[in-house]
């Protein structure tokens, strides 16, 4: 009856109220961090998205955007894969292996030279042979702007290929 009286009991053990709180602030630290983690790892994808469909910086490429490349790309392969196949019509022919091979290689180096170029800013004395950021808000830039560099470098190459079915000719510098 006095327990009644006196409203709630004095003895009964009280929630702990000072772990509630740490646990939600470590929680909600935990969510920031993860957050920022996502934030890091998708804004280097969407910055990608984004300029391959800005015009290239490249004088190869003519001022066409990496989307548009790719489309020229496509339609050298199925050409020159039609041509092939009529002339060799024994031969088996992996239909758009050339394009997607080439489409597909595109994202590790994309992935590398966005490495190589971070530790770049780290590290300026390290020679990429390409644009070394002095700025942070330089890196996804300069990452770009040494993947056209790659890309074109690599795109020497394709006319050596081993398939012949794959050997199509380089972006070419032209005249507007």
């Amino acid at each position: 009856m006095a327990a009644a009286m006196n409203g709630l009991d004095t003895n009964a053990k009280k929630p702990n109220t000072f772990w509630k709180i740490v646990g939600q602030g470590v929680g909600w630290v935990f969510k920031i961090l993860l957050l920022l983690v996502v934030i890091v790892i998708l804004t280097p994808a969407v910055y990608f998205a984004w300029r391959a469909g800005q015009p290239m910086e490249q004088p190869a490429f003519g001022g066409k955007t990496l989307y548009q490349v790719f489309a020229d790309r496509r339609q050298a392969y199925d050409t020159l894969e039609a041509r092939y196949h009529q002339a060799h019509p024994q031969e088996r022919i992996v239909h758009e292996m050339c394009f997607w091979t080439d489409v597909g290689m595109n994202i590790p180096v994309a992935i590398i030279i966005g490495i190589e170029t971070l530790r770049a800013y780290f590290d300026p004395t390290m020679n990429l042979g390409g644009v070394v950021p002095r700025k942070i808000q330089d890196i996804l830039p300069a990452s770009w702007s040494n993947y056209e560099k790659i890309l074109l470098s690599w795109y020497q190459y394709v006319p050596q290929s081993p398939v012949p079915y794959c050997r199509i000719a380089p972006p070419q510098t032209t005249t507007k």
